[in-house]
């Protein structure tokens, strides 16, 4: 019951958007203009006033904030001639412009049903070799403070996959871990997020072949460890903003946890 009362609070919570998406033309390119809604500094103050009182290791980040970080990161991790990611960044207003980037968000393609089951796990390892890809970069965290890479919201809606190049482009970097948390366990949680947000478009008995796939890719002993004792509390019980991320009901994530930890189990660590 309480596990169903937090979801539902948890869809109310998702469904609100700090940022507008359009398409601007330049040139003969196509871009990306990424903003903040008015009022949404209220917002982010309040709701990073819930996340610390639920317990989570996570913020979403000031308008200046993010738009350092989210600069940083694309500059880091998509070295293009046309990257033009900063345009203004006060208390007020933030924006940031980015290439059109191909493919489509995870979500989308897992909920197109007429991809077969094979393709679509596909497409959830694809993201999940991207983002391993990304965790063994390090980056600047703001003064001075270089540690490697965690996304912080790695949902299927927050990475672009190409069926034509089987690859995964991440976007959205409005949240980050705080770093109190280990490195291991902020990059464990974004497994976590990937997998369980891809779940949701997922049917219960296709899980067993979703945690079979996951088993297959090589992910470092120690961040596996830290996965294994977070799917141990997810299996329990999930916090409103997990539910928010990944609006899972209490027997799907169950059966989610169980298959993954049997798959973790089982494996050879390295």
């Amino acid at each position: 019951m309480f596990h169903e009362l937090r979801r539902i609070l948890a869809v109310i919570l998702a469904a609100y958007r700090l940022n507008r998406i359009e398409l601007t033309h330049e040139n003969g390119r196509t871009y990306v203009l990424k903003s903040r809604r008015r009022g949404t500094t209220i917002s982010v103050f309040l709701g990073n006033c819930f996340l610390r009182m639920t317990g989570e290791h996570v913020e979403v980040l000031s308008n200046e904030e993010w738009i350092k970080w989210e600069r940083s990161v694309l500059e880091t991790f998509y070295q293009r001639d046309d990257l033009h990611s900063f345009i203004e960044a006060t208390p007020f207003i933030s924006r940031i412009k980015t290439p059109v980037f191909p493919g489509v968000s995870l979500h989308d393609f897992l909920s197109n049903h007429e991809s077969s089951l094979d393709e679509r796990i596909d497409a959830v390892m694809w993201a999940l070799i991207s983002l391993l890809e990304m965790h063994q970069v390090e980056l600047d965290w703001g003064r001075g403070v270089c540690r490697r890479f965690s996304h912080g919201d790695a949902t299927a809606r927050n990475v672009l996959v190409c069926r034509e190049s089987r690859s995964a482009v991440w976007i959205d970097f409005d949240t980050r871990h705080f770093l109190e948390r280990s490195e291991q366990e902020r990059q464990a949680e974004d497994i976590r997020v990937l997998l369980f947000s891809s779940a949701t478009k997922f049917i219960n008995f296709e899980f067993r072949q979703f945690a079979n796939a996951f088993s297959k890719v090589m992910i470092p002993q120690n961040v596996i460890k830290c996965l294994k004792t977070q799917l141990e509390v997810s299996k329990q019980q999930m916090t409103t903003f997990q539910l928010a991320q990944s609006p899972l009901s209490r027997k799907d994530a169950t059966t989610l946890s169980t298959l993954l930890l049997d798959e973790i189990n089982g494996r050879d660590l390295f």
